[in-house]
């Protein structure tokens, strides 16, 4: 008999992971879920926390920059629409427009066909 149980079931969190919770009969589901779950989690967000460590402290952005930066703008009589901070959010940005102007020239013919034939 395969059981399972929602993780929000069992501490309100709304994380809709399911944890099977095996053969088990003798103890509590929901402590077992919760020992799998929390184990589970533990390795993925481990992993993810020492690689996200290395870097730290070396990223080319200065946040004091970058709030004073954000406040200039706040205080703009025109703020922009959308604010890019740093050359590489630029350039990630830019390489992403270029990708979707170029994708629409490639379709363009194909999305005009979409409009009413003229008379």
């Amino acid at each position: 008999m395969r059981r399972d149980v929602h993780w929000n079931q069992l501490r309100g969190i709304g994380n809709r992971a399911r944890v099977p919770l095996g053969e088990q009969r003798d103890e509590n589901p929901h402590e077992r879920a919760v020992t799998l779950s929390r184990a589970y989690f533990q390795r993925a967000s481990g992993a993810r926390r020492r690689e996200i460590a290395k870097f730290s402290g070396t990223q080319p952005g200065d946040p004091a920059r970058a709030a004073e930066v954000v406040i200039k703008v706040l205080e703009s009589a025109t703020p922009p629409a959308h604010l890019v901070l740093g050359r590489e959010g630029i350039d990630n940005v830019e390489r992403q427009l270029r990708s979707m102007l170029n994708e629409i020239d490639l379709w363009r013919q194909t999305s005009l066909d979409a409009d009413f034939v003229a008379a």
